[in-house]
Order: structure tokens, then sequence, then C-alpha cells
């Protein structure tokens, strides 16, 4: 019996614990595959178009409708990235409490998009999607801003020397 149970506990380590490893990290693998492709880029803007440096450098959720439902969302969305450095949230309209883009800043490029309630950017000015103001939109929103949103990179572990 004591053997039956080192056999049973050797392969639990050796053989179901790394497949459910592997299987666990493939499902994470995949679903990130998966936003990436949703999230390809739809077009560009040209960087000189954002004359004043707004959003370039950060991965930004433009709003070009502001309304009660919009503003909502708005504050969810900043709570829930509020620790994000490189990540703004901007309105085309004047909004407390929100950053705001002067009246007229690059109204050709936010023309295009007229149908839509929110524009996600990356930090090189692409659009990666569009979304209105709809729950599962929104939702869909929040995964691809975890993506976009540029990760702070980790210090390199260094050695101590004596």
């Amino acid at each position: 019996m004591n053997r039956v149970f080192t056999w049973l506990v050797v392969a639990l380590f050796l053989v179901i614990i790394p497949i459910g490893s592997w299987y666990y990290l493939n499902q994470g693998l995949q679903y990130r595959k998966r936003l990436l492709k949703e999230i390809e880029i739809k077009s560009g803007m040209d960087s000189a178009v954002d004359s004043l440096g707004y959003l370039l450098g950060s991965a930004s959720v433009v709003i070009l409708k502001s309304s009660d439902q919009t503003i909502e969302i708005a504050t969810q969305l900043k709570e829930q990235f509020d620790n994000s450095p490189r990540f703004n949230i901007y309105f085309r309209d004047s909004v407390s409490g929100f950053n705001s883009l002067p009246s007229g800043y690059m109204s050709q490029e936010w023309s295009s998009m007229a149908e839509s309630d929110f524009v996600l950017l990356d930090t090189l000015m692409n659009v990666r999607n569009t979304y209105l103001s709809e729950k599962e939109e929104v939702k869909k929103l929040v995964e691809h801003i975890s993506v976009v949103i540029p990760r702070q990179k980790e210090p390199d572990i260094k050695i101590k020397s004596n």
C-alpha cells in the first residue's frame, strides 16, 4: 500500500502537475493571441497631427461623445486603470474631473469615427479599435486596454560582487 502511494505521488509530480500547468498556461496564451488579433491596427494617425503631444507616448481612450453613460463608464475606467502611468482618458468635450482635448483638436481624424463612442489608441497613435457604450463592447474595451497598456520594464537582477 505504501509503495502504491509513493508511485501515485511521483506520478502526480512528474506527469499530472506539468500537464495541468501546460494546459493552464496555454489557455492564457491563446486568450492573449485572440485579443491581439481583435486589436490589430485599424488605422494610424500621423504623430505630427498631435501637435500638443497629448496622445503620443501613452495608450489612450478618447471619448468622442459625452453623455451620462460615457461619463459613468469613463469613471469606472479611471478607477480601474488609475495606477497605470502610461494610460490616459480624454474627452473631446470638457468634462469635469477628466482630461479633455482642446476644442477642434484633430477634428478631421475623429470625424471618420463619428458613429463610435470610444476610440482606443496605442502609444504610437494607432487606432486599435472603436467601441459603443453597450455593455458587451465596454467589456471588450477593458480587455483590450489591458493588452495595449505598455508594461513597465522590470528591473534587471544584478549580482553583487564583493
